[in-house]
């Protein structure tokens, strides 16, 4: 039995546009990924939980009902849509985490499942795939979040 579903190229563009003492300066990338068969969706409400973490994502190599398969994840997109409050958002793979505070109203994003940390200020050599996001929430109120996860 052969499968039904087609692939799909996902474009992401990042543009910057300034213009800094009568100077412009405007630059727009564009990423093509291709194979992309699963286009996954979310938005998460997050609670305030000043004392611990939401887990938005799980991802494993053997993929599971639950889990991402971290072989197959070739795109992923966290947006805070709060338009006062940040977030804390880890990665976290086998032995280590790493963790960025996404402001209000942005976004970052991976174009690999792949991640590292390090428990020095010593440059990494090596990555492992990502295995867990947590968003921890310390603000007053709930703060919704939009995860995008593409695989092939």
């Amino acid at each position: 039995m052969a499968t039904t579903l087609t692939t799909s190229t996902l474009a992401v563009s990042i543009t910057e546009n300034i213009t800094i003492n009568g100077v412009t300066y405007n630059k727009t990338e564009t990423k093509n990924i291709t194979d992309i068969k699963g286009y996954n969706t979310r938005i998460y409400s997050i609670a305030n939980n000043a004392s611990g973490f939401t887990t938005m994502a799980t991802f494993s190599t053997a993929g599971t009902d639950a889990d991402f398969d971290s072989d197959n994840v070739k795109y992923i997109r966290l947006l805070n849509l709060d338009d006062t409050a940040s977030v804390i958002v880890t990665f976290s793979e086998a032995a280590t985490a790493q963790a960025i505070t996404l402001p209000a109203l942005t976004s970052v994003v991976l174009f690999s499942p792949s991640i590292q940390g390090a428990t020095s200020k010593a440059g990494i050599s090596a990555i492992d795939p990502i295995e867990t996001i947590f968003v921890r929430n310390e603000s007053g109120a709930a703060v919704d979040m939009e995860l995008v996860v593409a695989t092939i």
